[in-house]
């Protein structure tokens, strides 16, 4: 029983699910801030970056105007305002296209007269014709990130003095003529577009984002830890609470244990003695049958008080053994032999199975003896007729050492039997003493071995015994 207690795992006693679950609800809570960090990031970034780029619209429109305003302004003087906006700005250019997509304006020179946006996305909803305020993320051919904000430009931008160039097409005549349709006006439209390199934002953002990403998880990480903390604090109390209970029942059972040896020694002498005046009353000629019975119960019904006693002295005293090294093989077909004729009379079938070449064990050939023994007459006690006891002998897998299967095909066990079966004088039979696999186990255990039960009731039983190789 002590030795069940000091084996336990503490940690066993908070329930798998705990974990999952509270990593199921943690997990989604914890991303979600993550997710929303990032977000919030990437709004507040483009709100800035639209902030900027609204604003070096409005400083080239109001230059425009003001150039127009001063009766003497061309395509020359346009560039120049291009030019200086971008010189006193971070912006990597700023350009004016047509409704073609026509660059007639760029901070670079060379790139006028090239199209600048696809005309097919200036007519989809990419760009809105009422001067709504937009943006979007490019890559230029030199693999730069571009944040581009854009817009149709005020319609004031346009009008142009007497002195303006017919050939200028940044200029509209400064009245309508009769002619000058919508259709017209339309056409005439023209679109600003200043671009941002972002790509040292770009790389500051992947930083920040991992950052976020990083802190999620070691809070999520130190929730979780606190949280499991808190479990195992209150499973480590309990634990000590249980464990405290089970070793003052051991140590009452210990004590238990200790009187019932000593009561069992005081009854064993008294007992020979009765079984002697039995034996002696049996073989003195006696006439009368009737006392020839009695004396006849006398001395068995002393043997069985005897062998009682002698199973409780064996439970009491921790099991000694006399190991040498032993054939496994043989001491099962041995221990066969004793429970064959008590098989072939109830019409059961005994099979055995043996590994080649399995390895020996050191080991006390009469306790694993009385082990086998015990598992056989239970079996035989368990099966009806025509049912199958298989023994089955083999190297473990995992182990050095070997494993003996006992399984028979009879009534099986009550799941609700199963945890008591190894405790003393837990029985379900209506003549057992419940002392038999106690005593198994002790005798496993005394090996440094394991013994497991599988039981199914309706479909038998099977006894799993693991043997080191070496002790």
């Amino acid at each position: 029983m002590l030795k069940k207690i000091k084996n336990k795992d503490i940690s066993g006693l908070i329930p798998p699910w705990i974990f999952i679950g509270l990593a199921v609800i943690l997990l989604p809570v914890f991303s979600f801030i993550t997710m929303n960090n990032i977000k919030e990031y990437r709004v507040n970034f483009n709100y800035l970056m639209l902030g900027k780029g609204a604003a070096i619209i409005k400083t080239f429109e109001a230059g425009t105007m003001a150039g127009i305003g001063g009766m003497n302004w061309g395509i020359k003087e346009r560039q120049t305002l291009i030019s200086e906006i971008v010189k006193e700005s971070d912006i990597a250019y700023l350009a004016v296209t047509n409704i073609n997509g026509e660059i007639i304006a760029h901070s670079d020179p060379a790139f006028i007269g090239k199209e600048h946006i696809n005309k097919q996305e200036i007519f989809s909803d990419k760009i809105n014709i009422r001067g709504d305020l937009k943006w979007h993320k490019v890559t230029t051919p030199e693999n730069k990130k571009i944040f581009e904000v854009f817009r149709v430009l005020s319609s004031a931008c346009f009008y142009r003095n007497r002195h303006c160039s017919e050939k200028d097409k940044f200029c509209i005549p400064p009245r309508p003529h009769p002619d000058f349709n919508k259709k017209e006006k339309f056409l005439r439209k023209q679109i600003i577009f200043a671009g941002f390199d972002i790509s040292a934002f770009e790389k500051s953002r992947r930083h920040k984002i991992y950052y976020a990403i990083g802190r999620g998880v070691i809070f999520f990480l130190i929730s979780l830890s606190g949280i499991l903390s808190l479990f195992i604090t209150l499973g480590y109390r309990n634990a000590n609470a249980m464990l405290k209970k089970e070793i003052a029942e051991a140590r009452r059972l210990a004590s238990i244990g200790k009187l019932a040896a000593g009561v069992a020694h005081e009854i064993r002498n008294p007992l020979s003695s009765i079984k002697g005046f039995a034996t002696y009353f049996k073989e003195k000629k006696i006439n009368s049958e009737k006392e020839r019975n009695i004396a006849a119960i006398m001395s068995n019904e002393v043997e069985r008080v005897n062998r009682a006693v002698s199973d409780l002295l064996e439970f009491s005293v921790p099991a000694k053994l006399y190991k040498n090294r032993i054939n496994i093989k043989a001491i099962i077909l041995n221990s066969l032999k004793l429970i064959e004729n008590k098989a072939t009379k109830k019409f059961i079938t005994v099979k055995t199975e043996f590994d080649r070449n399995f390895k020996t064990v050191n080991a006390d050939s009469d306790k694993i003896t009385q082990v086998l023994l015990n598992l056989y007459l239970n079996a035989i006690d368990a099966c009806k007729k025509d049912d199958l006891i298989k023994i089955v002998c083999k190297n473990h897998k995992k182990r050095d050492g070997i494993e003996i299967i006992v399984s028979d095909t009879g009534d099986g066990m009550d799941k609700k039997d199963m945890p008591h079966i190894f405790d003393p004088y837990f029985t379900t039979k209506a003549w057992g003493k419940g002392i038999g696999l106690a005593n198994i186990h002790n005798i496993i255990e005394a090996h440094k071995g394991k013994i497991e039960v599988k039981s199914k009731k309706g479909e038998g039983t099977t006894f799993k015994i693991y043997l080191p190789a070496n002790l």
